[in-house]
C-alpha cells in the first residue's frame, strides 16, 4: 500500500522555526508525498522562507484569519489520500509518514500518535499524551462523553483520510487557535481512532506558545487563558452537537470538565471581577474535581492550595505568584 500523503503545514509568524518544520516534512523516509505550506498573513520573514523552497513545496499565502482558516485553505490545495497536519513550530520524526502508512488499513480514517514535548532548543520536556498510559485507540466516544477528553495529541500528531476531512471541514473560523480541537473532538463520532504508540513528532513549547502536555501554564498571559476557556467551551458544544445528532446522552458539563479547564475559568473569573459567590462556586467545583481525579496526595494538595490562592488570595500575592497572568 503506497497511498499519496499530504503534509499540511500551517504557519503564522514562526519564521524562526519554519525551516525545521518544512525540512522535516521534505526529508521523510516515505517518498510518495507532497508538502503544502500555508502562510496565514505573517508579518515576519515566513513568506521569504517558504519561497526559498521553490517547487519542492506547494506554497499558499493568505490574509490572516487564524488557524482554522489556514486549515481550510491548505486542505483545498492538498491532493493526498492521507493528510498529516504539522504546526510550523513543530517538526516530524524522519519516519513519521512511513509509520502512519504502515498502520493505515483499507478502512482506516484517523491515526494519531504520541509527540515529544520539547523546548525552543529541542530539549525534551515530556510526552503528549504522557507515558503514564497507552495512547487511546478504537471507539473513544464513550470516554469522550464521560470525561470530555481522550488521550490524543495536538495538531502535529494527527492524520486523517481525505474522505473524513471532507465531512469535518470547513473548520469554524471561531477557532483562530487550537483548530485541531475541531478535528479531534468530532472525528471519533465518524470513525474509530487508530492509536500508534510511537513518538513521531516533536511539539515545541516556547514563549509565544506556552502550552505543555495539552494545557496552558498557570502563569500564561491573560489573553492565552481567556482564549483557551473559549476554545474549551466551543469544543464542549461540538461534542454535545454530535451526540445529539446520534441520539447519545449529552455530556454533563461539570462531569465533562477537567480540573485544568475549571482552573482556567476560576482565573478568568477573578481577572474579570466576577461576583464573590460565582468565584466561590467555581472554586468549590474545582476542588471537588481535583479530589476525584486520582492525583497523588502531594499533587492534590498543591493544586488545591493554588485554587485557594486564586479564589481568596490578595491581589499582591497573586501578582507575585503569577506575574504573566495578571499583566495588563
Amino acid at each position: 500500500m503506497t497511498p499519496f500523503v499530504s503534509i499540511l503545514i500551517d504557519s503564522y509568524n514562526y519564521a524562526r522555526f519554519l525551516r525545521q518544520a518544512i525540512d522535516s516534512a521534505l526529508t521523510q523516509t516515505y517518498r510518495n508525498l507532497e508538502v503544502v505550506v500555508v502562510d496565514d498573513g505573517s508579518t515576519d520573514e515566513s513568506w521569504e522562507v517558504i519561497c526559498s523552497y521553490g517547487d519542492r513545496i506547494v506554497p499558499l499565502l493568505k490574509e490572516n484569519g487564524g488557524q482554522g482558516s489556514a486549515f481550510n485553505a491548505g486542505f483545498a490545495k492538498t491532493r493526498g489520500e492521507i493528510v498529516m497536519f504539522l504546526d510550523s513550530d513543530d517538526y516530524l520524526a524522519p519516519n513519521a509518514a512511513e509509520r502512519i502508512v504502515a498502520h493505515w488499513k483499507s478502512d482506516t480514517q484517523a491515526v494519531h500518535h504520541r509527540v515529544r514535548v520539547v523546548n525552543r532548543e529541542g530539549k525534551g520536556l515530556g510526552f503528549w499524551p504522557s507515558e503514564e498510559g497507552p495512547i487511546d485507540s478504537g471507539d473513544v466516544v464513550p470516554e469522550l462523553l464521560r470525561t470530555g477528553i481522550y488521550r490524543t495529541p495536538p495538531t502535529s500528531g494527527v492524520a486523517y483520510s481525505r474522505a473524513l476531512l471532507q465531512k469535518l471541514l470547513p473548520v469554524s473560523e471561531n477557532f483562530r487557535l487550537s483548530a485541531d480541537a475541531w478535528l479531534v473532538f468530532q472525528a471519533p463520532f465518524y470513525t474509530p481512532i487508530t492509536g500508534v504508540d510511537e513518538t513521531l513528532a516533536y511539539y515545541r513549547v516556547h514563549g509565544a506558545n506556552p502550552q505543555g502536555n495539552g494545557w496552558p501554564r498557570w502563569n500564561s498571559p491573560r489573553k492565552t487563558l481567556e482564549s483557551f476557556v473559549k476554545i474549551w467551551d466551543l469544543s464542549h458544544g461540538l461534542v454535545a452537537e454530535q451526540a445529539k445528532k446520534r441520539g447519545l446522552p449529552l455530556p454533563d458539563l461539570l462531569a465533562w470538565e477537567s480540573s485544568y479547564s475549571m482552573r482556567w475559568k476560576l482565573i478568568v473569573a477573578r481577572l474579570h471581577g466576577a461576583p464573590a459567590e460565582q468565584r466561590a462556586q467555581f472554586a468549590r467545583d474545582t476542588i471537588k474535581k481535583i479530589k476525584s481525579e486520582g492525583h497523588t496526595p502531594e499533587e492534590r494538595w498543591k493544586q488545591i492550595a493554588v485554587v485557594y490562592a486564586v479564589w481568596r488570595g490578595p491581589d499582591w500575592l497573586l501578582r507575585r505568584m503569577f506575574p504573566d497572568m495578571f499583566a495588563a
